[in-house]
């Protein structure tokens, strides 16, 4: 069995035609995380980087017609050499790839010839390092576009993002006046790795957000150790709609931990843009009350869930939630506990027989007419939405049973009725006055 190759390591740099000056680049902050004095920052990257990678792995260098004759080789600035002989200087496994005639970028077309050409030259599964301190002016913004386009058709990964800041120490004709020494030069090289991390939070954010789809969030948030409480809460919440729980969304339980989780979310992350983005999905269980204490609080949170599900197209979950929803409030307007079998079996006899003589009436109203007379009597609303319930029944039931029945009715037909059952049965069971908790035991 062959061994399972690893991804390989790539780093991508862009070489401009300016006549770079000396100086001394550094990385995380940190002074001692310096290489000498270097005229190039991609050589300070390399030896950040590159020390111990293999032959497999690859660094490319993109140049303009311009840029390698100025800068890779050493036909124009003769006295210096150029970044191909430094590179080489180093003698690593991995050997630096010079990708020539790489267009300007002074023109639409051109820009995306650059896209292209940067974009052939990863494979899948890449852990890519960028480094976009130099080149054609709308290099970041090519970058970024770049790299999301390729993390979802070639399942690239953005290791680090790197910038030379030589301007932090002013205009060159400046910087040889007040630094004669290059050895006196201090550049810091950002990370600006965030920056990608923070278009990751905002696309995972929106998803939750527009589509109620936590899947990337959850992938960001279990990467973070200081957020993995948010992660096992999100997680807890989407499989609460996912399998239709409910029990747990009528409680308020998942809204109530998940909202804890969120509000110190942003306390806990380096991405001080994060917050906003916590607040806005947290903003999105507005709805739900978190400790409810009687009917009325019972009542939101039920359609609160079906409502959730109408705006994400979680259709079969909606007329699930729905029809137990009905069961369940009226179970309460009664004044019993929501989770007995007996009382919902009731309802649901209430709804069958409400506008049937009685005798037709069946199994548990047959056997008992005194009881089921008394509760048509005390809940006018099994008369008055029997034909509805039974609606919500067959819809249920067909989705169930996966169209596969010959009455299977059109698929486009299910996300109206849902809305417009919602809106019949929310009116119905508008809060009434507190009735009781209803609550199991074990909840």
């Amino acid at each position: 069995m062959n061994p399972i190759k690893p991804p390989r390591r790539v780093l991508l740099s862009f070489l401009g035609t300016t006549n770079y000056e000396e100086c001394v680049y550094y990385f995380n902050n940190d002074r001692n995380q310096s290489y000498g004095v270097d005229r190039f920052v991609q050589n300070s990257i390399f030896k950040h980087l590159c020390k111990d990678w293999s032959a497999e792995d690859k660094y490319f260098v993109f140049l303009t017609d311009q840029a390698e004759p100025a800068n890779w080789n050493d036909d124009i600035y003769k006295d210096k050499l150029g970044l191909q002989q430094t590179l080489a200087v180093n003698r690593f496994k991995v050997v630096p790839t010079a990708i020539s005639a790489v267009p300007d970028g002074f023109n639409e077309s051109q820009i995306w010839q650059v896209f292209q050409r940067v974009f052939d030259e990863l494979k899948e599964g890449d852990q890519v390092w960028l480094d976009i301190t130099h080149g054609f002016r709308s290099l970041p913004l090519l970058a970024a576009v770049l790299t999301n386009y390729a993390r979802f058709l070639k399942n690239i990964v953005i290791q680090k993002i790197y910038y030379g800041v030589f301007e932090s120490l002013g205009p060159v004709h400046q910087v040889k006046k007040d630094f004669p020494n290059p050895a006196d030069r201090w550049v810091p090289v950002l990370d600006l790795t965030a920056f990608s991390q923070l278009q990751d939070w905002t696309s995972a954010a929106n998803e939750f957000v527009t589509l109620g789809n936590s899947a990337k969030l959850s992938v960001l948030t279990k990467d973070v150790p200081s957020l993995q409480g948010l992660n096992t809460h999100l997680t807890k919440l989407t499989r609460g709609f996912g399998t239709s729980r409910g029990g747990d969304l009528i409680s308020g339980k998942l809204f109530a931990n998940f909202r804890k989780e969120l509000a110190g979310a942003g306390k806990k992350t380096s991405l001080p843009a994060l917050k906003p983005l916590l607040e806005v999905a947290a903003k999105k269980i507005d709805s739900f009350v978190t400790q409810p204490k009687g009917y009325q609080d019972r009542a939101k949170n039920t359609f609160s869930a079906i409502r959730w599900c109408i705006d994400h197209q979680l259709t079969q979950q909606g007329f699930t939630l729905l029809q137990e929803g009905v069961i369940t409030l009226v179970v309460l307007q009664m004044g019993g506990q929501y989770s007995d079998p007996n009382l919902r079996q009731w309802v649901k006899v209430g709804f069958n027989v409400a506008n049937l003589p009685e005798k037709s009436w069946l199994h548990e109203a047959k056997n008992d007419p005194e009881k089921a007379k008394k509760l048509l009597k005390d809940f006018p609303i099994f008369k008055a939405q029997t034909k509805n319930f039974s609606d919500l029944t067959g819809l249920r039931n067909d989705l169930n049973h996966a169209g596969y029945l010959k009455s299977a009715g059109n698929a486009k037909n299910f996300a109206n009725r849902l809305h417009t059952l919602t809106e019949i049965f929310e009116q119905e069971l508008d809060p009434k006055p507190e009735i009781g908790d209803g609550v199991p035991k074990n909840e």
